[in-house]
């Protein structure tokens, strides 16, 4: 594996992590949109720029996702001679970091590639951030970068009218140490309620153990996006801290088609595997001794380690759950098992076969046409369940040994 370059990236190490988890999921984005759309609409509600070292911001967001969005639309024009339209809106309520990006905006905005610098807090600018979407006759599609400075700013019912459409993807960086911190102040109370849309959700989150409210924190908000946002997918990648044995945050994604779930979960895994390289290189510098030359690959923290294996137990239980409470002969569609396991961090499509192969024959594979010995989704692929009652006995012990 190469060494990553963290020369703009220091005492910031997470954000080149978020950063190329966006490099490797947009091109794949535009290379599965512009086939059925005339545009792209790429919004960062909150771009900064912040602590940016590079002068042409190439280690921000936005600049990682110009690049990556002008990286898609060059290839569909080579393979396809597809000329998709792109629209980047660049939304900032700061003055000074608002003008920066405006001067931004102004030097890379072209006829193909439309860049705009918004002034204003997101939620209010939203009826602008529409105007400049649909200025054109453009049919186009909208992917929504959200990474406030505090949940404040994302109130789910302000987004919803905005997210509510079956054309759109979102991204979100959902801070959940803060949520877990002040969770029993009354104050926060109605800014609980406005960041999950459903005013149950404090109370859930207050009755759940302390050790395991941020994963149902996260599962909530997951569960806002598709209830209020009418989301079919929702997923969700983990980011740790550099140099410290603990979660920084977690980045939600939401679709509505399972290719989606395909390549955020293709460029999720890849991320992770950079994660560990950039922990290890953030723990060299901290302790001051240098890897061995013989190392090819960094060492997993016994952190990232256990979160694999947690969220692997999890999506086990949630398939093992699906199967087995269905009655004898049912036929379940395999994408929609897939998104369901994939909902959960780290966990990957490989894994999901191993453990159905792991059911049989108590479960048996349909896949349609022939030369595949493994299903894939979009392809009406099926799972058939055989022997609910034998799930229920022994599936559980089998998936473990999976």
């Amino acid at each position: 594996m190469p060494k990553v370059d963290l020369t703009n990236y220091l005492d910031r190490e997470q954000a080149y992590v978020k950063h190329y988890l966006l490099q490797e999921y947009l091109p794949e984005l535009t290379y599965r949109v512009g086939r059925n759309w005339n545009a792209i609409a790429y919004v960062d509600g909150f771009a900064g720029p912040w602590q940016t070292k590079d002068p042409n911001y190439a280690d921000s967001s936005f600049g990682v996702a110009i690049r990556a969005l002008e990286e898609g639309q060059r290839g569909l024009l080579d393979a396809h001679n597809r000329h998709v339209h792109m629209n980047s809106v660049l939304v900032e309520a700061e003055q000074d970091a608002y003008s920066r990006l405006k001067k931004f905006a102004d030097t890379q905005t072209n006829a193909s590639f439309e860049v705009h610098a918004v002034h204003g807090e997101f939620v209010e600018s939203i009826p602008r951030i529409e105007e400049l979407i649909n200025a054109s006759d453009f049919n186009t599609f909208k992917f929504v970068l959200l990474d406030p400075t505090g949940w404040a700013q994302i109130p789910m019912r302000r987004l919803q009218p905005f997210f509510d459409n079956r054309s759109c993807e979102v991204l979100i960086n959902l801070m959940t140490g803060h949520i877990v911190r002040f969770l029993n102040e009354a104050d926060r109370a109605e800014s609980y309620r406005d960041l999950f849309g459903r005013n149950e959700v404090l109370d859930i989150l207050k009755q759940t153990p302390p050790e395991e409210r941020t994963e149902v924190a996260v599962q909530e908000y997951c569960n806002s996006l598709r209830l209020l946002c009418r989301f079919k997918f929702v997923s969700a990648a983990v980011i740790l801290k550099p140099s410290e044995e603990r979660i920084s945050y977690f980045l939600v994604y939401a679709t509505n088609h399972p290719r989606g779930v395909e390549v955020f979960k293709a460029a999720e895994l890849k991320a992770a595997r950079i994660q560990d390289e950039v922990r290890h290189e953030a723990r060299i510098r901290k302790t001051r001794q240098p890897t061995l030359l013989f190392d090819d690959a960094p060492p997993s923290s016994r952190l990232s380690t256990n979160i694999r294996m947690r969220y692997a137990d999890k999506a086990k239980n949630r398939v093992l759950e699906m199967l087995s409470s269905h009655p004898i002969k049912t036929t379940l569609l395999y994408e929609n098992l897939l998104c369901e396991a994939m909902a959960f961090p780290l966990v990957a499509p490989r894994d999901l076969v191993g453990w159905l192969r792991a059911l049989e024959p108590d479960v048996e594979m349909r896949l349609t046409g022939t030369g595949r010995r493994r299903p894939v989704p979009r392809q009406g692929d099926e799972l058939v369940v055989l022997n609910p009652e034998g799930l229920r006995q022994t599936g559980k012990a089998r998936l473990e040994k999976a």
